[in-house]
């Protein structure tokens, strides 16, 4: 499945359970499978939605779908004498333009109704995750639409990636 951005530098979210690694690493593929961003992100102790914005250097092109990966590096566990891989978390992301335009005058509630409108779930998400404390009911019901209602407590720590 795919998800959908109207942002050129649109930011990722992932979801961090109880862990024991230090950090963290994000991949970004473009739509030949070429890298196009490598980044260590340190990584709080606790469990925690990371919201990850891309730097400039990775700007998504109109159209093309991207890949991402965030993988945990922590040690390789060994489990009934299997190794088992780092834990990772990986999607698709696409850049479109909406056929309704999202007015800048808009409440930041009524840009994430007109992003829902639209399927673009990315942007829902961002403006949602930085109205959460002052929306708590609204970030509840999302979740809950979106079937992870049970994270709507999970800290959110925001990181803003530079260069590439």
């Amino acid at each position: 499945m795919t998800s959908v951005t109207t942002q050129t530098n649109p930011t990722l979210f992932v979801y961090l359970p109880e862990h024991r690694a230090a950090n963290g690493k994000l991949l970004l593929l473009d739509h030949q499978g070429e890298e196009i961003l490598q980044a260590e992100i340190a990584l709080p102790s606790n469990n925690a939605i990371l919201a990850i914005a891309l730097p400039s250097s990775a700007s998504l092109e109109l159209h093309q779908t991207y890949a991402w990966r965030f993988t945990l590096n922590c040690p390789s566990k060994v489990v009934e004498g299997t190794i088992v891989e780092d834990d990772f978390t990986e999607a698709n992301l696409k850049r479109v333009i909406l056929d309704s335009a999202v007015d800048p005058n808009l409440t930041a509630l009524e840009q994430a109704q007109v992003y829902a409108d639209n399927n673009a779930w990315n942007d829902v998400l961002t403006v949602m995750a930085s109205l959460r404390k002052q929306e708590p009911e609204t970030w509840q019901a999302l979740l809950d639409y979106i079937n992870l209602g049970d994270l709507a407590n999970t800290e959110i720590v925001f990181f803003q990636l530079t260069g590439g």
